[in-house]
């Protein structure tokens, strides 16, 4: 038995404050409510106990001390903390307390608030590198996609980038941006910064996947009033077109319509409501972008995750990895099988593609296939095996083609031909696609 004087603590289990899992910024917010209960609060301040972080309040009123801290599952959790005899006399009030900040908390809803950000194509376009990025497609109307509305931007922009080969050498990337407007319910406005661009992040990733071209945010969400927003678009345009940009200035071109595809708006729900969707979604961009920096070794990695949540495979343990990597194999199979009963052919295609041994050389060791340990320089010699890095680049991008794909079919989009990919698998492992004249 504990002495009279000595410590009690609950901390390994403690109590829940009764709400869901929260967010950063409703759990500020909380904590805002529980200053507020707590009667004649005398301190508030963060500790750390065996390791885990805490919120501790104090009151003049009693000798105990409340903590809050976050259980494994991220839900807010409580105890008290001071003598056995404080915390025997004093718990019930320590837990009124909590109950009168959760009753307050849930009463008091955030408020919506509107942000906007400006959306354009990344720099780095892969092919594009030699010549800057020239995007002649422009968004005709405004379309709707999850809580966020996109619309056309009438300046054409020029940004000027150093050449990748050359730094010297000016890299104009041309294009018409995109301007985003949404809504999200948070108490602060770090808080709906954060949201927004969460629901930003996302939305490029569907726009990279559905157009085969890498979106990027040129701005950062900013969160104001509607009509402070509407200076903020304009600035930004104003400030793109006074900058330096190389003489003459590249025309602007014939407007072309950029065309988002039908299943695009629905993939919003299915992201919402299957995790594994979202976490491939953003394995594909990864890899992408992977690709077009001039990545193929990490983007093969990227590649291969994404097929794994594409399955559903559990994650964790030995015995979960070789599940995974079979039911990646399985669905790759499947894909090439197209409809039809699945071959042994189908099979060793697939898991020649994905490379699993490559893979796990890259992650587990750092190896690098392809030409990142000549800059990414396109093939300047070959020999007797051709040039095994620009092969290994080529393959990654057939695998990419097969992944972009396989994600959008999942996503609601419609089924693509495996003939076509797998006639280039073939060429590139025949040697057909290998230069060897320069030898």
């Amino acid at each position: 038995m504990p002495e009279e004087g000595s410590k009690q603590t609950t901390h390994g289990s403690g109590m829940s404050c009764g709400l869901r899992k929260l967010t950063s910024d409703e759990m500020n917010w909380f904590f805002h409510h529980l200053r507020q209960q707590v009667p004649e609060l005398a301190s508030c301040g963060q500790a750390a106990h065996a390791g885990r972080p805490n919120l501790t309040f104090t009151s003049t009123s009693a000798a105990s001390t409340l903590r809050l801290f976050l259980s494994k599952g991220r839900e807010l959790h409580y105890d008290v903390v001071g003598t056995v005899k404080d915390v025997s006399a004093e718990r019930a009030w320590w837990s009124t307390v909590v109950a009168e900040a959760v009753r307050s908390f849930t009463s008091d809803p955030p408020r919506q608030r509107s942000w906007v950000a400006v959306i354009g194509p990344a720099p780095d376009q892969g092919a594009a590198l030699e010549r800057g990025v020239f995007v002649p497609t422009r968004l005709e109307a405004p379309v709707e996609i999850g809580p966020m509305v996109l619309s056309p931007v009438s300046q054409w922009i020029t940004q000027v980038y150093p050449h990748p080969a050359d730094r010297s050498r000016p890299y104009p990337v041309s294009f018409w941006p995109i301007e985003v407007r949404g809504t999200v319910s948070a108490h602060y406005t770090p808080g709906a910064q954060d949201l927004a661009a969460y629901d930003l992040a996302r939305l490029c990733l569907l726009l990279s996947l559905a157009w085969n071209q890498s979106w990027i945010h040129w701005t950062w969400p900013h969160v104001d009033e509607p009509d402070a927003l509407n200076r903020y678009v304009d600035d930004w345009q104003l400030e793109m077109v006074h900058c330096w940009r190389p003489q003459p200035a590249p025309p602007v071109p014939a407007a072309q319509p950029l065309v988002v595809p039908p299943w695009l708006p629905d993939a919003w729900s299915l992201l919402e409501q299957r995790a594994s969707k979202s976490r491939a979604l953003e394995a594909c961009d990864a890899a992408l972008r992977d690709v077009a920096e001039g990545r193929p070794s990490a983007a093969g990695v990227q590649f291969v995750a994404m097929l794994e949540q594409l399955t559903g495979a559990p994650a964790g343990g030995n015995e979960a990895a070789k599940l995974r990597r079979k039911a990646a194999l399985g669905l790759l199979a499947e894909f090439f099988a197209n409809g039809q009963a699945m071959t042994k052919e189908d099979e060793k295609l697939a898991e020649d593609i994905l490379m699993y041994g490559l893979r796990s050389a890259t992650g587990h060791a750092g190896t690098r296939h392809g030409s990142e340990p000549r800059l990414g320089m396109p093939i300047r010699v070959t020999s007797i095996d051709g040039d095994p890095a620009h092969t290994y680049g080529m393959k990654v991008d057939v695998l990419s083609e097969v992944c972009r794909a396989m994600l959008v079919h999942s996503l609601g989009g419609p089924p693509a031909d495996p003939e076509l990919i797998k006639d280039r698998w073939r060429a590139i492992t025949s040697g057909a696609l290998i230069i060897t004249d320069r030898v």
